[in-house]
């Protein structure tokens, strides 16, 4: 995003992917202007969650989980690419990471990512 909300700001979401689309109320919980916001989810509905799920889900289905986290270095100029097999504990993870950091560099995102998946949380 080129413009980002402040943090704590509340905004409005509209979330779709796979056939599925989900609405929430979220607060800004880190922003990075031209990068992009973290926003924790306000006030879901149980059917938005059972979404909301359902979407992490069908990540999950597109994706071959042979072990339970694979990395792969990228060809110059390609993104890194990390496979996850629980992405609920990533998820967690992560967010867990920003309640007493503000930053998360690749090589941390890698490290948080793959302790998540290792630790069975």
């Amino acid at each position: 995003m080129t413009a980002t909300f402040p943090v704590g700001a509340m905004v409005d979401l509209v979330l779709g992917l796979n056939g599925f689309r989900v609405s929430v109320k979220g607060e800004v919980r880190v922003s990075y202007p031209f990068l992009g916001i973290g926003v924790a989810f306000r006030d879901i509905s149980p059917e938005n969650e059972r979404d909301l799920k359902a979407m992490v889900s069908s990540l999950m289905a597109a994706q071959n989980p042979a072990s339970s986290i694979a990395a792969t270095q990228p060809a110059k100029g390609q993104p890194f690419i990390v496979a996850i097999a629980t992405p609920e504990v990533a998820l967690q993870t992560v967010v867990d990471f920003f309640q007493s950091h503000s930053v998360l560099t690749r090589d941390e995102f890698l490290q948080v990512i793959r302790k998540s998946q290792t630790q069975g949380r």
